[in-house]
C-alpha cells in the first residue's frame, strides 16, 4: 500500500544518512516516512546461485529490482546498493573515523573533526563496531599473510603504518562457537548469528552477523514510530504553497512488473539521502523548481578508490575465508604530524571475496582448463572404448578440476584515500522544456588526472605488498579492459559549505535555496574522507539531526 498523503518529514533513502536522520527525528516524535526504492532483505534472502544473481541488479526501466546498482561513466565505474539499509547491505563493514588532520581547509570542509567527535561517539554507540578477534578460529591465512606483508613494508618505509585495529560492523563471539545466536530485537523478527567467517560480506550476510542498518537504526526508527516503505522510488519534488514540498514517487511491484504507479505526498521537510548518484541526480533533475544552484553537480570524489589483485602468492591466502576487510596499511599524508610524505594519504586494505567467485577465478586459468580437459577426454575415451578395468573415477575428476591454485593464492587489494574532488556531474541529454517527459541520464566528467600522483603512490605500494606476498601484481580488470577506475565510495555532487556559489547545502545539509529541503548523505561531503566513509557519513547525519531538532 502507498503511504498516506502528509508527513512532517520524508526521508528518501535508508543508507548511512537517511537511517540516522529517520531514527533521530522519529525519536523526537516527528511524523517521519522513509521512502526506499529497493526491497527489504533479511538473513537468508541474499542470492547465491547464478540464476538468482542474474536478477539481483537494479534497473527498473528493464524490470530489474535487485540490490546491485552498477554505474558506468566515461572514465569511472561504480557499484552502489538499492535496498532497505542502503550501502550497509553490501559494504565491507569498516567503521573508522576520518583522521583529524585530514579535514583540510583547502578542501572547503565547513566542519572539523571536533565538530564531529561527539557524533562519532553517538553513532558508534548504536552501530557497536568491533575489532577483528584473535584466537584459533580467527587466525585465517588471509589475515596472517596481509599483516605480515604490510608490517614488512612498514618496517622499511616510515610513511607506512600497519593498523590491525580496524573497527568492523560485525557481531563476533570470540568466546563461543562460530555462528552462535546473538541477542537482537530487529524489524525482521529473525534470529541473528555471530560471524561464521564465510566471506560473503559484500554480497549480503545470510547469517545476520553483519550490523546492517536494518538491524539497528532502522529497527529503532520503526520502533519509535517512523513509517518505512520499500519499493518507493522518488522521481520529482517541488515547493507548494504553505511552505510544503510535494513529492512524486513510483511504487514498484516486483511481483507485478507490468506497471509502476505514480503517487504523491506532501511534507514540510524533505531529506534526500539517496546516495551520491541518487541525490545528485534528483537535485539536478528537479533544479528547475528552485532557485539557481551554481555548485550543484560539483566536487565529485571517488574517495581515492583503487582495486588491484595479488595473484599466485607464494602461500595459499584463501581470501574467501574471513570478513572482507580486517586490516589496513596506512600511508601517511603531508597533513599528518611529523610526516615525511609528499603525496596524499591512503588506506590499503586486505579484501576477500565470496566463495562463489572462486569458481570464476579458477576459470581465468584458461590454459590449465584446456590442458586438463584434453587429458580428461583421452581418459574418458579409453574407459569407454577400450574397456579400462579401473572403475574408480575419482582421480580423473580430481585432475579435471585441478588444484584451484589461482583462487587459493589470490588476494584482492582495496585502496582508498585523499584524491582530489574535481569531478563534475551533468544531465544528458539536458532537460528539454519542450519535452519535460524525456528521460535524462546522469553523466560524470572525471578522469583522475589531477590525482595521478596519489594513484601512482597507491599502485606502487600495492605492487610492493604483492611482492612481499610472493605474488604477481595486476591492476583491476575494468581498468585494463575499459580504461576506467572503479569506486564503491562515490562522494560529492551536492557539496556542503558556507558560500551558496560554491556549495549546495550548509554544514547541516540544509539547502541554500529552500528552507524545507535537505540533503544528508555522501553527496554533501566536499572532498574525500580518506578511509572508508560510512562512519563519517553517519556522524554528519547525526549532527544534521541535532540541528533539525534545535539541539546545540
Amino acid at each position: 500500500m502507498p503511504p498516506p498523503g502528509y508527513f512532517d518529514t520524508v526521508v528518501v533513502g535508508s543508507g548511512f544518512g537517511g537511517s540516522v536522520i529517520s531514527y533521530r527525528l522519529a525519536s523526537a516524535k516527528e511524523n517521519v516516512a522513509v521512502l526506499e526504492r529497493g526491497q527489504a532483505y533479511k538473513p537468508g534472502d541474499f542470492t547465491r546461485t547464478v540464476h538468482e544473481v542474474s536478477d539481483s541488479f537494479w534497473d527498473p526501466s528493464n524490470k530489474l529490482y535487485g540490490r546491485f546498482n552498477v554505474w558506468f561513466f566515461k572514465k569511472l565505474g561504480a557499484l552502489v546498493c538499492s535496498g532497505l539499509g542502503g550501502g550497509s547491505l553490501i559494504y565491507a563493514n569498516v567503521l573508522i573515523r576520518k583522521p583529524k588532520e585530514w579535514f583540510a581547509a583547502e578542501e572547503n570542509w565547513p566542519i572539523t573533526y571536533d565538530d564531529l567527535a561527539k557524533h562519532y561517539d553517538a553513532v558508534e554507540a548504536i552501530l557497536k563496531p568491533e575489532e577483528y578477534p584473535s584466537g584459533e578460529h580467527y587466525d585465517v591465512p588471509k589475515v596472517k599473510a596481509f599483516r605480515a606483508a604490510a608490517q614488512a613494508l612498514a618496517d622499511r618505509d616510515t610513511t607506512l603504518k600497519l593498523d590491525k585495529h580496524l573497527k568492523l560492523g560485525i557481531a563476533f563471539a570470540p568466546d563461543k562457537p562460530l555462528g552462535s545466536p546473538i541477542a537482537s530485537v530487529n524489524m525482521h523478527g529473525v534470529e541473528r548469528r555471530s560471524c561464521t567467517l564465510c566471506g560473503d560480506c559484500v554480497v549480503g550476510c545470510n547469517v545476520g552477523a553483519k550490523s546492517t542498518l536494518d538491524f539497528n537504526y532502522l529497527s529503532l526508527a520503526k520502533a519509535a514510530g517512523a513509517s518505512i516503505y520499500t519499493s518507493c522510488e522518488v522521481r520529482e519534488f517541488r515547493p507548494i504553497p504553505g511552505g510544503k514540498i510535494e513529492v512524486s514517487y513510483v511504487l514498484h511491484d516486483p511481483t507485478d512488473q507490468t506497471t509502476s504507479e505514480v503517487y504523491t505526498l506532501q511534507c514540510k521537510r524533505l531529506v534526500l539521502s539517496a546516495g551520491t548518484f541518487g541525490s545528485t541526480y534528483l537535485m539536478m533533475k528537479n533544479a528547475k523548481n528552485f532557485a539557481a544552484q551554481p555548485a550543484l553537480g560539483t566536487r565529485f570524489s571517488s574517495n581515492g578508490d583503487q582495486l588491484a589483485f595479488a595473484i599466485n602468492c607464494t602461500e595459499p591466502v584463501n581470501a574467501m575465508r574471513g570478513p572482507t576487510i580486517t586490516t589496513a596499511l596506512r600511508g601517511s599524508d603531508p597533513l599528518d604530524p611529523n610526516s615525511t610524505s609528499t603525496t596524499r594519504g591512503f588506506y590499503l586494505e586486505d579484501a576477500g571475496f565470496p566463495h562463489e567467485l572462486s569458481w570464476l577465478i579458477a576459470g581465468f586459468s584458461l590454459g590449465g582448463w584446456l590442458t586438463r580437459g584434453v587429458r580428461f577426454a583421452r581418459q574418458m575415451f579409453r574407459k569407454m572404448w577400450f574397456s579400462d578395468p579401473d572403475s574408480d573415477f575419482g582421480e580423473e575428476l580430481h585432475e579435471l578440476l585441478g588444484d584451484a591454485k589461482l583462487s587459493r593464492h589470490f588476494m584482492p587489494l582495496l585502496a582508498m584515500g585523499r584524491d582530489y574532488a574535481d569531478g563534475t556531474f551533468s544531465l544528458t541529454p539536458k532537460l528539454d522544456p519542450e519535452n519535460p517527459e524525456a528521460r535524462t541520464f546522469l553523466a560524470l566528467d572525471w578522469n583522475g588526472t589531477r590525482s595521478a600522483e596519489y594513484f601512482d603512490r597507491v599502485t606502487s605500494v600495492s605492487r610492493d605488498l604483492t611482492e612481499e606476498l610472493g605474488g604477481k601484481f595486476i591492476r583491476h580488470i575494468p581498468t585494463a579492459l575499459f580504461s576506467r577506475e572503479i569506486t564503491v565510495h562515490p562522494l560529492g555532487g551536492c557539496p556542503m559549505g558556507t558560500d551558496p556559489t560554491t556549495s549546495v547545502v550548509d554544514s547541516y545539509g540544509k539547502s541554500h535555496v529552500h528552507d524545507g529541503l535537505f540533503v544528508v548523505d555522501g553527496s554533501i561531503l566536499p572532498a574525500s574522507v580518506g578511509p572508508n566513509p560510512s562512519l563519517t557519513i553517519a556522524a554528519v547525519a547525526n549532527r544534521a539531526a541535532d540541528n533539525m531538532l534545535g539541539i546545540a
